[in-house]
Formats: structure tokens, sequence, C-alpha cells
């Protein structure tokens, strides 16, 4: 593209004068030197050159057949150095001698810029008159004014885009003046887009042909009218915390649109849109440095997953925006879901917290992007690793979805913790916690009496499976009026939670001697129930023996 501007920079004279100072005035000195050498050397080439035989003479005619006249002819060798020049005569002729043998360039042009320039390859032999005539063509130029449909008020800064339909190279732009004034000069002949846009977006852009013809000064006024806005925030799905960074892309179908980034609020505005009903697509902005990253990836993963507007995950399912002209659509706001997963749904234990028995761990619900491609359906599934956990501290190998309840576990809380992973990163979830009951026993005899040599007690078993012994002593009477404590029997048991049932207890040898000398009374004796894991149980009761 070549640009056209409408002003001059005046950078480089204010760097040559240097402000006064005498660093600029050395700069100006330095090249004043450096011109006066390049002009010594470009005499000495002419002076060499001028030993040639060779010239180049013709006639510059315009499309009428007339001659044109001071018209620049200059002749450029093969390093794009002047070895000649001249003004062409009212008769539009010229000659251009003193050309040595070579392959050179003969450049016309117009200082007034009523004519188009025009380049021609030519050969030159010594001793030779080389013909090379020209037919320019006059310059035609775009010019116009830019206002404001609504208002009629000039617009200054506006951007005009001049391209030939004919030769993709021709190809200018320049921007309205204060007065909303433009002009594109120096233009051939022949078939051109206008297109008409603000920078700021604050108006529709305006596109139109033309025909252009030779040597026309072609006028076409724009007014542009003020665009429809879409305005809203861009948020964190989950934590509601606004998102910079984020690409909104507003567009209507198969006709493209406006995109701008949200700011550190995670706000944005689109302006200057046409009427109609538009697809918003919403995606992470990657910066160099993410860009850089992912140089040898196999894949760009972006920090929150690509959405359409409302919540959608593709163009199909995409809820549209209506958008009018001068009027704002605001409120157009969404929830990014970030690519790494993202519990929505915390797992849970499943199975009975029994010693012996299974417990198995859900995965609970997740958001998370795949690593090559968004996967159909959201939330999206990622692959999962597990830790099951007494009283919050890890159980060593407990590393599966299922976990059998152990010993150690009675009277503690247990839980299952899901890390989900995927090419964006990872997350981790805890399940509520569940208690393994510590096993009862109780109970319900408060007289033995032995049939020979054994006897029940009923018994009763909460929480949990109760397994343990029961035995029941006594102090009876020994030598010298003392008394000493007997185990008179032994037994075992095991019941299931919740289940009543008895311990068959056996008389022991001394357990026998002492009921025998006391079988005409009874004795005062103490049950004692032990429970694996749990609480053992001691009351009192009486023994006996059954009479025959």
């Amino acid at each position: 593209m070549r640009w056209v501007l409408p002003w001059l920079d005046k950078g480089s004279k204010r760097g040559l004068d240097g402000g006064g100072n005498r660093g600029g005035r050395r700069r100006l000195r330095a090249l004043v030197a450096l011109a006066a050498t390049a002009l010594v050397m470009l005499s000495a080439a002419g002076a060499a050159q001028a030993a040639g035989t060779g010239l180049v003479e013709g006639t510059v005619t315009n499309h009428e057949g007339k001659g044109v006249k001071e018209i620049e002819v200059t002749v450029l060798n093969a390093g794009g150095e002047k070895v000649g020049s001249t003004t062409t005569a009212s008769t539009g002729t010229y000659t251009v001698e003193h050309i040595s043998a070579g392959e050179y360039t003969v450049a016309f042009s117009d200082k007034t810029e009523t004519y188009l320039s025009k380049h021609y390859a030519v050969t030159v032999e010594e001793g030779v008159a080389t013909k090379e005539n020209a037919v320019l063509v006059k310059a035609g130029s775009i010019t116009g004014l830019v206002t404001n449909a609504s208002t009629s008020a000039a617009l200054s800064g506006v951007h005009v885009d001049v391209e030939s339909l004919e030769n993709s190279e021709d190809d200018f732009r320049v921007v309205t003046e204060a007065n909303g004034r433009y002009r594109v000069p120096n233009l051939e002949p022949g078939r051109y887009e206008i297109t008409v846009f603000s920078a700021e977006g604050e108006y529709v852009s305006q596109s139109l042909a033309i025909l252009l013809a030779e040597g026309e000064e072609h006028a076409v006024n724009i007014h542009l009218s003020e665009g429809g806005k879409i305005t809203g925030t861009v948020t964190n799905a989950y934590t509601h915390a606004g998102l910079e960074k984020i690409s909104v892309y507003a567009y209507l179908p198969g006709q493209g649109g406006r995109v701008v980034s949200t700011n550190t609020k995670g706000e944005y505005t689109i302006t200057g849109l046409s009427g109609g009903a538009y697809d918003v697509v919403y995606s992470w902005e990657y910066s160099e440095a993410e860009e850089k990253e992912y140089e040898k990836a196999p894949a760009f993963i972006p920090k929150y997953i690509t959405e359409y507007y409302n919540n959608q995950t593709s163009a199909a399912s995409a809820n549209t925006v209506s958008v009018g002209e001068g009027n704002t659509t605001a409120g157009i706001n969404v929830g990014m879901v970030p690519s790494a997963p993202h519990n929505t749904a915390a797992p849970a234990i499943a199975g009975t917290a029994l010693v012996g028995d299974m417990l198995t761990c859900s995965n609970g619900s997740w958001t998370g992007e795949g690593m090559l491609s968004v996967q159909s359906g959201w939330p999206l599934t990622t692959p999962f690793g597990y830790r099951w956990l007494r009283e919050g501290s890890a159980i060593s190998g407990a590393t599966s979805a299922s976990y059998v309840v152990q010993s150690a576990d009675e009277g503690h809380g247990l839980a299952c913790e899901v890390t989900a992973t995927n090419a964006a990163g990872h997350e981790a979830s805890k399940s509520g916690s569940v208690t393994v009951p510590v096993p009862a026993i109780t109970a319900s005899t408060s007289r033995l009496v032995f049939v020979k040599d054994t006897a029940k007690a009923s018994i009763a078993c909460a929480n949990a499976a109760c397994t343990g012994t029961a035995e029941v002593t006594a102090r009876v009477g020994a030598k010298h009026g003392r008394k000493k404590t007997v185990v008179i029997a032994k037994g075992s048991y095991s019941l299931a939670a919740s289940v009543h049932g008895t311990v068959t207890l056996r008389l022991t040898g001394p357990g026998a001697k002492a009921m025998l000398a006391a079988r005409h009374r009874t004795l005062s004796g103490k049950l004692t129930i032990s429970v694996k894991q749990g609480k053992t149980l001691a009351r009192t009761l009486v023994v006996a023996l059954a009479k025959k």
C-alpha cells in the first residue's frame, strides 16, 4: 500500500537544525560536506560518461498524438544512477547524448503532475541513436468531503482507501483534513473501489466503486452514519471476576464485523456496527510470551474456553444480538469457563462405612478442555486421580476409586479427593466425610444359671459388627479366711450390627470347684465383655448352679 498524506513531516528538518545546539550544527555541516563530495563524484561520473557516443531520442505525446512540452526525461543505468537528462521541447521531442553502450531505463515525469510518469527499458549502442517514444496519460484524481449523515458536520481523521480494481499494486490511503476533505491524486484511468471508515470505529464504513476517466477529477462525497454499539462485561464463570485480554468479535455471518479487547475490569464496547443480528464470540488473546511458549507445543492452550453468546460452544447454537444503527445494545455479559478443569459438583462416597466393606468415590462434575480441540458437550470431562483421606491425612496406598474400610478407620472420618487434569492444568476437589462407627455391646442379663457347665448371657450389638470375648469372675473363699478372684466361666461371640443374641459361657476348672463349693447358695460375680475396636462392658450379676 502507498500512503498519501495531506501534511509534510517536519521532523527531519528539526533534527538537522538541532534546536540551536552545537550538535545539530555539526550534523548539518557534516551533511553539507557529504553532499559536496557526492556532487564531485557525480561530476566525475558524468565526465566519464561523456565519453559515450550513443544517444536516446524520441517524442513525448498525449493520447491525441500532440507533443507534450517540458516533460523531464532521465536516463538511468542499471544501478539507478542518472547518466543523462533533458526536457522535451514545445513539440515534445527530446535527445539525451553521450550515453555509453549498455542497458538503461528512460523515465518520463511531469513536474506539474498533469501527466502520469512512465518508464521504458532501452539498449544503447555506441554511435547509434536509440529511438524511444512515449505516450503519456493525463493523471486523474478522486476528491470529496466526508460528513456525519445525521448532523452534516465535517469528519476529520477519517480514512479513505482507494484501490484499483485492475491493478492490485495501485492502492492508496489518505486521511480527511480538519474540514473533512480529502484528495487522492496521480491516478490512472480505470475502475476503483473507495472504502471510507473511521479509525475510532464510531461510524459504519462505506464502500463504492467508480470509473475514473483520463485526467478526470472525480468528486465522491461520503455521508457516514453513526453505528450501533454492543456493550457488556466478561467475567470468570466461577469467581465472577472481570477478565482482561478477552477478544470480543461481533459479526454478521458472511459479512465480517468488528473486534475489540476487554479492559482490566472485563468491560468492552464494540462501535460502528450496521443494523442486524450479530453473532458475538469471546476468546482468549495470547500474549507474545504465551505465543513464544507454545512455539514447540502441539497446540495453543487458551486460559479460557472460546464461547459464543450466550454461553454457547459453537456458532450453530449461538444466541444472536440485535443491533440498530445509532443505538446501544447493552448488558451483553458472559461468564467464561477456564480451560483448566474446574469442579462444579464435589465427589461423593457410596457404600457402608464398616470394617471390611468397600467404599467407592464418584468423580463429581468438572469443566475443562482437551489438548487439541474443544470436545463436544459441556462440561468437558478429564482424566482423574484419587486419594483416600483419614481425618484429612492421606492413607498410604489408597489411590483408586474404591477403598476397603480397615479396622484402623473405626471411629475416624474418611473422605476421598479427586484430581482432574488436562493439558491446561489441574484441580482437586474433596468429598464430604463419612465416619466409621465404633461397635458397642450391651448385656441385659443380671443372673447366670449354669446347667451342667454352661450358661447363656443375653447381649446386643450396636453401630457396627461386634466380635470379642466374655468372662465371669467372682471372689471366693480361700485358706486362712482370705478371698481370691476366680475366673468362673469364659466364652466368645460374634454379632452383626444392630443384632440381639447370646454369648455362651463355659465353666473353667477353678470355676467348677468354686460353684460346687457354693452349690447351696449364689455367688456375686462380674460379667466382663470385650469388643474388638470397641469399649469393654463390665457389670455385676449373680451366679448359681441349676437345681437338680
